[in-house]
């Protein structure tokens, strides 16, 4: 049985822009019609001149903007992720990803195009009830253990964008590795908690969304 390939991953370490072009051009060669290519890279920890890849990766991918009504690539969107260290509440470090679709069916396509295994259909299922997903995974901001990190970025998007008999590819600087589908289990993933904070304006207390009252000022004409 011929291997299929559900996306392709690139991990960018470099700060060379020719290089980054170069591993995009090579990646997006291997992607699948109606597929994703999504590229990861750190971010830096301090404030200074960093590299343009987010940039660099959709005109790579994309073109100029002066050239993408014939594109064969749309853009399929952008994030950041956060990690955390088991016994902290500082983010420790900062991913962002970009991704892009090759032009053609998307992955659902597939169950309507041919008859799946009842086994495909049941690995490949997504747990959007649980709250880990509603609260982290369908945003584009994730919060994820420090540790392998980066194999859990993959992972979610491999659950979110390829059937379980798929395989991914994953370039890294110095080699290609195919991934085998792993079913996406958030019960050891972190959940994200809003906390309500009370602050003022002018005017104006807010104390929590959607709710608002004028503050009086005494000084002020008892009439306005």
């Amino acid at each position: 049985m011929s291997e299929q390939i559900g996306g392709v991953f690139l991990v960018v370490a470099t700060d060379d822009i020719a290089q980054i072009e170069n591993r995009v051009l090579s990646a997006m060669a291997e992607v699948p019609e109606g597929r994703c290519l999504f590229t990861f890279w750190k971010v830096n920890d301090s404030w200074g001149v960093s590299v343009p890849v987010e940039s660099t990766v959709v005109q790579t991918v994309l073109g100029s903007p002066f050239e993408r009504d014939t594109s064969e690539w749309l853009f399929y969107g952008t994030g950041a992720v956060r990690t955390y260290d088991t016994d902290g509440n500082q983010p420790k470090s900062t991913w962002m990803w970009v991704g892009c679709r090759r032009m053609g069916d998307k992955a659902y396509r597939r169950k309507q195009t041919e008859v799946l295994d009842r086994h495909v259909i049941e690995d490949s299922s997504i747990p959007v009830s649980h709250k880990v997903f509603t609260r982290d995974v369908a945003n584009n901001l994730w919060h994820l253990q420090d540790r392998d990190c980066l194999r859990q970025m993959i992972q979610r998007f491999q659950s979110l964008t390829t059937w379980s008999d798929e395989l991914v590819l994953v370039h890294f600087d110095d080699r290609v590795e195919k991934w085998k589908h792993a079913q996406m289990n958030c019960d050891d993933d972190l959940v994200p908690v809003a906390e309500k904070v009370t602050y003022e304006c002018d005017g104006i207390e807010l104390l929590m969304s959607g709710k608002q009252r004028v503050k009086k000022n005494p000084l002020q004409n008892p009439l306005f």
